[in-house]
C-alpha cells in the first residue's frame, strides 16, 4: 500500500570540525558522522541513546534514535524518536530496552522500561549534501530536533572528541579532537549549519510590496501528539488571542485568523525573521500576505521553500512502520524522480577536504583515555 509523503528538502551548508579563527573545514562530512552514530549505536539499547535534555521552557523534546540504514550510495534513512509525557494521555511507545533497531512499537499501554512518544524520519543524501524530512501520515518534520541531535554527536560522541572528566554525561567538555591521519589532537570546534533550500519568489515579492500589504492571515497546525505541552498551547492562543482554552485531545488543531494591516518593509522583514527563527516551515505556523490590488489571492512564506510530495510503499498506519531500510528502500527506488524539483546547483557537493582513512580508535578504547 502507497503511503503519501511530504518531503522537504534542507542543505549542509556546514559539517564536520573547523579552525577557530579562520573557520576553514579541517575534516568530517555527514556521512562519516553517520557511520560513526551507526558504529556508537550498535551495541546500545534505545534508551542509551539520549543525547540532550531540552532545555526549560523550549518546545524541544528527549530524543532517541530509533533506525538508521544507508545503502551503497551513501544514502542514509535516519528515524529519530520524540519522547512526550505520559500525561499526555494514550500515546504509542518504544521499547527502552531493545537495541537501535530492532524495537517494535507498542500501541496500548505504556511499560516501566518503554518511552512514549512519536517518530520522525530523515532521508540524508550525503553525496549531494542534502537532507529531507519525510513527513507522513501523522508526524510532522523535526528537522531542529534532528539538527540538535546529529550536532550533539559530532560536539560530544563522535571517537574523534577527547574529553576530561564530567558529571554531565551528555555534555562532556571536550578539549581537543584526534585528526584521522595520524590521532593527532588539535583544539578545533564542531559545526552543523542546516538552512532550508528557499526558492526565490514569495519572499522578495512580499518584501518588495510591504508598502501594498492590505492583509494577513496567519494559521497553524499543531499535533497534539506532538507538541502537547501547556507552554506551546499557552504561546499559539496568545498569538491568536484566545481567551479561554484548553489541551485538545484529537490530534490536529487548527488556527486560522485573517486581520488587515498597514506594514513597513522593515515590520515584514521582523515578521519572516521571526518566523524563520521559530522554526520558518517546521514550526506549523505560517502566514499568508494579500495585497490591495489582489484581495484573496495570498502568498505564503511556507511556499517559498523546496518541498515536495510523493508516493512510497512504505506504509505507517499509526506510525507502527519504524523500519528504516524498508523506508530507504522506497525512497531509493524513487530517488531520481523526486530529485527532479531539486535545482542543479544544490546537487553538487561543495568541495571539502577529503578523510583518506578513519581514526584506528574505538570508543571503548577513547572511554578509556578519556577517564
Amino acid at each position: 500500500m502507497d503511503q503519501e509523503a511530504k518531503i522537504i528538502f534542507y542543505k549542509i551548508e556546514e559539517c564536520g570540525y573547523y579552525k577557530f579563527r579562520s573557520n576553514d573545514h579541517v575534516y568530517g562530512d555527514i556521512n562519516l558522522f553517520l557511520s560513526d552514530l551507526k558504529e556508537w549505536s550498535s551495541s546500545r539499547n534505545t534508551k542509551d541513546t539520549k543525547l540532550f535534555e531540552p532545555e526549560q521552557g523550549s518546545y524541544q523534546h528527549p530524543i532517541y534514535l530509533a533506525d538508521l540504514k544507508n545503502n551503497e550510495h551513501n544514502d542514509w534513512v535516519v528515524v529519530l524518536w520524540n519522547e512526550v509525557p505520559t500525561s499526555d494521555g494514550n500515546v504509542m511507545s518504544l521499547p527502552g530496552l531493545k537495541k537501535v533497531g530492532n524495537a517494535t512499537l507498542n500501541l496500548s499501554s505504556v511499560g516501566p522500561d518503554d518511552i512514549p512518544g512519536f517518530p520522525t524520519f530523515f532521508w540524508f543524501i550525503s553525496d549531494s549534501n542534502l537532507i529531507a524530512t519525510i513527513n507522513m501520515n501523522h508526524s510532522y518534520g523535526g528537522k531542529s530536533g534532528m539538527n540538535k541531535y546529529i550536532y550533539d554527536f559530532i560536539k560530544y560522541h563522535t571517537p574523534y572528541a577527547k574529553h576530561t572528566k564530567s558529571e554531565d554525561s551528555l555534555k562532556k567538555n571536550v578539549v581537543a579532537y584526534l585528526t584521522p591521519s595520524n590521532n593527532e589532537l588539535l583544539k578545533l570546534k564542531s559545526n552543523l549549519k542546516i538552512s532550508p533550500i528557499r526558492i526565490l519568489g514569495n519572499h522578495e515579492k512580499i518584501i518588495n510590496s510591504a508598502n501594498e500589504i492590505a492583509r494577513i492571515t496567519t494559521k497553524a497546525e499543531l499535533n497534539a501528539l506532538t507538541k502537547n505541552t501547556k507552554a506551546l498551547w499557552q504561546k499559539v492562543t496568545d498569538f491568536f488571542e484566545v481567551k479561554n482554552y484548553s489541551i485538545p485531545t484529537k490530534e490536529k488543531v487548527r488556527f486560522e485568523s485573517s486581520f488587515e494591516v498597514n506594514l513597513t518593509e522593515k515590520a515584514v522583514r521582523e515578521i519572516i525573521q521571526g518566523w524563520e527563527e521559530d522554526g520558518g516551515i517546521d514550526s506549523g505556523k505560517d502566514y499568508g500576505f494579500e495585497f490591495k490590488k489582489n484581495l484573496g489571492k495570498k502568498l505564503w512564506l511556507g511556499e517559498s521553500f523546496l518541498k515536495t510530495s510523493f508516493n512510497l510503499n512504505f506504509p505507517v498506519k499509526d506510525f507502527s512502520n519504524l523500519n528504516a531500510n524498508h523506508l530507504l528502500h522506497a525512497l531509493d527506488t524513487h530517488k531520481k524522480h523526486i530529485l527532479e524539483i531539486v535545482p542543479k546547483e544544490f546537487k553538487i557537493k561543495e568541495s571539502q577536504k577529503k578523510i583518506e582513512e578513519k581514526p584506528q580508535i574505538s570508543y571503548e578504547k577513547l572511554n578509556k583515555k578519556s577517564t
